[in-house]
């Protein structure tokens, strides 16, 4: 079963990451869409030694301005540290459901 779970996470990865450089491609040189606009998805997150380091730089960096100013800022400005981290899962659960 765990076999199963690793093959599985590996074929959604790849096939998200592939969607999404497909999508940048497209986008950058049909529409000529700057750089700027089309940052990496992910930064190896095969690479990451900690789990502090996956994701807060490995990981979903697609969504890093979004999780900053809808969740870090606004958390921290209530509850400082702790509402920062309260946020960001709020925000995270959000994006999920809606995905769902």
């Amino acid at each position: 079963m765990g076999l199963y779970s690793l093959y599985g996470g590996m074929v959604v990865y790849t096939n998200v990451d592939m969607l999404y450089h497909v999508t940048t491609l497209i986008r950058r040189v049909v529409l000529q869409q700057p750089v700027w606009q089309w940052p990496p998805l992910s930064n190896r997150p095969w690479m990451s030694t900690l789990i502090v380091n996956f994701w807060g730089s490995h990981w979903h960096q697609f969504f890093q301005h979004m999780f900053i100013v809808y969740s870090v800022r606004p958390g921290g400005a209530l509850l400082r540290q702790p509402g920062a981290l309260l946020g960001t899962f709020v925000v995270s659960v959000v994006i999920h459901n809606l995905r769902i």
